[in-house]
């Protein structure tokens, strides 16, 4: 049976899909790089995206709450994941800082950290989750080290799983 905190820290791991769902570890973290208070909300973001996979595309829904904060949406059309998340720019690369919705109303401690990037014409999102194995083997113990952490290991592949490509949904008119 899976403790609470696996229970949360695993339905966090859905965001984004494909690469969260077939990729073990993917890092989450109690510090973070930034605040929601802090960051805004690029609109070129917001949308609907596909995630082509072996077993089906997966749906991702990005939304903008209230100029700061994302809602984030992700769906394989049986089970359906909410986050709240904001973005925090390292070094000008995009890393989204995630939190799961519960449905029992708790807010879990963890964040879980993707970089993210969106193609010129936005019409594809790229997302890497951080590798766990690789950031727990750094010693992260506040917001400040992590954030050093990852700016001295931006360009390096090991920080990263394999990337993953969403691409957007056409617009569909309602009559």
């Amino acid at each position: 049976m899976l403790h609470r905190s696996q229970m949360a820290a695993k339905a966090a791991s859905v965001f984004l899909l494909a690469a969260l769902l077939f990729l073990p570890g993917c890092y989450s973290s109690k510090f973070v790089l930034g605040s929601a208070d802090s960051s805004k909300v690029d609109r070129a973001f917001v949308g609907d995206f596909v995630i082509a996979g072996d077993k089906g595309d997966e749906r991702l829904t990005i939304r903008n709450i209230d100029d700061h904060q994302y809602f984030v949406g992700c769906s394989d059309g049986k089970e359906t994941e909410r986050m709240i998340g904001y973005f925090a720019d390292v070094r000008g690369q995009h890393f989204a800082e995630l939190r799961n919705i519960t449905d029992d109303g708790s807010i879990p401690d963890d964040y879980l950290l993707v970089k993210v990037s969106l193609s010129a014409d936005h019409q594809q999102l790229t997302f890497w989750n951080l590798n766990d194995d690789f950031m727990k083997s750094k010693s992260i113990d506040s917001s400040f080290k992590l954030k050093v952490m990852i700016e001295a290991n931006l360009d390096n592949p090991k920080m990263y799983d394999a990337a993953t490509v969403a691409t957007r949904k056409a617009a569909t008119t309602q009559p």
